[in-house]
Formats: structure tokens, sequence, C-alpha cells
């Protein structure tokens, strides 16, 4: 092979470097990238939502009253699908 072929070839093969944080908003991330950054976050969501419901856990089992309490609560359609997002949500990941 001729240089002049060899140089073509070498100058058709992207070239991958590091970025810089200034460039991250011009930088094309691939789905599966933003799959991984929306399955941490949702992770860390669901973290730090886990204290509030085993609170939310205790205080329905702490008496008779109480649990009255939170079925009535529950019985409201949007709190009962917000309830069942959250359930499906710590079961799926």
């Amino acid at each position: 092979m001729s240089e002049a072929v060899r140089e073509v070839a070498r100058k058709e093969r992207p070239e991958f470097r590091n970025i810089h944080v200034t460039q991250l908003a011009n930088y094309r991330l691939p789905p599966a990238g933003w799959v991984s950054i929306l399955h941490r976050v949702s992770g860390a969501g669901l973290f730090l939502l886990l204290p509030f419901l085993l609170y939310l856990f205790q205080k329905s089992v702490q008496s008779e009253m109480t649990f009255d309490h939170f079925t009535g609560i529950l019985e409201n359609p949007p709190v009962k699908l917000v309830f069942l997002v959250m359930i499906w949500a710590h079961l799926q990941h």
C-alpha cells in the first residue's frame, strides 16, 4: 500500500477522547447511557423514599385508629395509584 492510502485509512477512523466538563452539553449520549443514568437516579430516589415508607408502615401498625386513618387516605384513587407505583418501582428495581 502506498503512503497516501494508509494516510486516508488512518484519518477515517474516529478518535475517542476524554471530554471536558464544558463539553457535556454538546455530547450525544447513546440510549444505553441514558437508561443507565435514569436507573441510577431512580435507585437513589427509591433509597431516599424508603425511610418515609417504613415510617408510614410503622404508624399504620401502631394502633387500630392509625390503621383506619391510613385506610381512609388510601381510598382516594390518586393516592392509591401513587402507592401502587411506588410498590411496583421497589419490586422492579
